[in-house]
């Protein structure tokens, strides 16, 4: 075919402008690459693992640049830089039959257990070609990803140390959490016939300590996720329903604003900033601490960021948002929320989340129903003042700017100092705070003479939670039964008992 001379300078010019732009991308490799090697890093190849309903993360806005920088970045995983690159995210099945949700497949879509045996599968191309660079590797699983990743782990038990070394894993929303993964808690199902899935298997936690004795796994959740932070007490509606409900509003959240998020979502209850500072502390060396929500089991970290809204509740904070009543309906939640969640709580043992807990019948064994009853008094005085304060309140000692955990009744001041970070400094101030952070288990005595410090260290804006803080429900019915009891005898004020 006959090419005139215009076709022929035009595509001459493509071939200049692709070499040049291979020449340009050649040249950027090679000055990070010295960067890197002359600050003494190595760069990090990041595996992305995505979740049910996302079969082509690399397509999805945002998702896999949110994953590294969300969690990897201040999970300290990205030490000379996390290396993304077309096969950084994995394309897998990733769906859920017969659930008709979309993207999981419906009717049509692929079982559980052959769902992720392909996502195993894909992620082992993925890692034998990360290794082929001679760079560290990260592995990052979200949702059904983390089981992905988390059997991928299993499998690779007998490794070289040499190799353990250089492998880190990074779960959220991880429904194989031993304590809290819903699929741990339906162990006793097994695999189920038809709907092809097994239940169990929780993610082993002794499979990749490194040689220097740090921990090769970080576990996220926020808490009251259904998928990674379900109830153990199954017979507590209170605490399943908010399960259920924190399946819809917060396990979708992780990695917000993506896909079709609004440019201002944001992950449930904190903004991300919030999420990378307290995933960096947690992550810091000597970071795993009550303090920083964070626990260690064997070779995993588990941190569970606490809640600052009851699921439960959003539909009715939806509700007044699309009617206008929001003016009606926030005082209510604000009044209901603290005693909800301590009767929630009692639902759950937060001892250890890498100790395996199925489903119980009867309440856990940290279950304590006086401990209960005197959190339930004093939470009448909190939510009335939620109440009267304007705005949607956080519940009970999950404001950010908490700095001070209870334990035991024991109050341990956090004093705040400058965490580093490769490619990341978190400066944060050094106050300390009189706040108590959030009631992680109910083996945690009832938050006895706290006071929220309001500006300037007052607590004036607590008027009735300051009238009522001498006030003893119980002592006062008695003695005023008393007193009744000796007027009848006709005893004096001063009669002894």
């Amino acid at each position: 075919m006959h090419m005139s001379t215009r076709s022929a300078a035009r595509s001459l010019l493509v071939v200049i402008l692709t070499a040049f732009a291979a020449l340009l991308v050649g040249i950027t490799q090679t000055l990070t690459t010295a960067i890197t090697a002359s600050l003494g890093l190595t760069a990090v190849q990041a595996i992305i693992v995505p979740g049910t309903g996302t079969q082509h993360p690399a397509d999805v806005a945002n998702y896999l640049p949110n994953a590294v920088n969300h969690y990897l970045v201040p999970g300290g995983d990205c030490t000379g830089g996390c290396v993304l690159n077309p096969t950084s995210g994995i394309e897998y099945d990733a769906q859920f039959w017969p659930i008709p949700l979309p993207g999981w497949g419906g009717l049509q879509g692929a079982k559980w257990n052959d769902s992720v045996q392909s996502g195993v599968l894909a992620l082992t191309g993925a890692y034998t070609t990360a290794q082929g660079t001679g760079q560290p590797i990260v592995i990052f699983g979200y949702s059904q990803g983390a089981t992905v990743a988390g059997q991928f782990k299993a499998l690779h038990a007998a490794d070289p140390q040499s190799v353990k070394d250089t492998t880190n894993y990074f779960f959220i929303g991880n429904p194989q959490r031993p304590n809290g993964g819903v699929f741990e808690r339906l162990a006793m199902l097994g695999t189920v016939p038809i709907l092809d899935a097994t239940f169990g298997n929780p993610t082993p936690t002794d499979t990749c300590l490194h040689s220097d004795g740090s921990p090769c796994a970080t576990d996220v959740a926020l808490q009251y996720d259904g998928v990674v932070d379900s109830p153990q007490w199954i017979l507590n509606p209170l605490a399943v329903g908010n399960a259920l409900a924190g399946f819809q509003y917060v396990h979708g959240t992780y990695l917000a604003p993506d896909g079709t998020d609004a440019p201002t979502a944001h992950p449930y209850g904190y903004t991300v900033q919030e999420v990378q500072d307290d995933i960096a502390k947690a992550s810091a060396p000597g970071g795993c601490t009550p303090e920083n929500y964070c626990q260690q089991h064997g070779d995993t970290i588990y941190i569970t960021l606490p809640a600052r809204t009851l699921p439960l509740y959003q539909p009715l904070l939806d509700l007044g948002a699309a009617t206008g009543t929001s003016f009606l309906i926030i005082p209510v939640v604000d009044l209901l929320q603290p005693a909800t969640q301590t009767l929630i709580e009692t639902g759950y043992n937060r001892t250890d989340y890498g100790n395996p807990q199925p489903f119980t019948l009867l309440p856990p064994a940290t279950f304590n129903p006086i401990q209960t009853a005197g959190q339930l008094i004093q939470d009448i005085p909190i939510g009335i003042n939620n109440a009267l304060t304007p705005g949607l309140q956080p519940l009970p000692g999950s404001d950010p700017n908490s700095n001070v955990v209870q334990t035991d009744a024991v109050q341990t001041p956090v004093v705040q100092t400058t965490v580093v970070q490769t490619n990341q400094t978190v400066t944060t101030a050094s106050t300390t705070d009189s706040t108590p952070l959030l009631r992680l288990s109910m083996i945690a005595k009832p938050n006895e003479g706290i006071t929220t410090a309001g500006s300037g260290g007052s607590d004036a804006n607590h008027p009735l939670q300051n009238a009522l803080k001498d006030v003893h429900p119980v002592k006062d019915v008695v003695k005023a039964v008393s007193g009744a009891v000796d007027k009848a005898l006709g005893k004096d004020d001063g009669s002894s008992g």
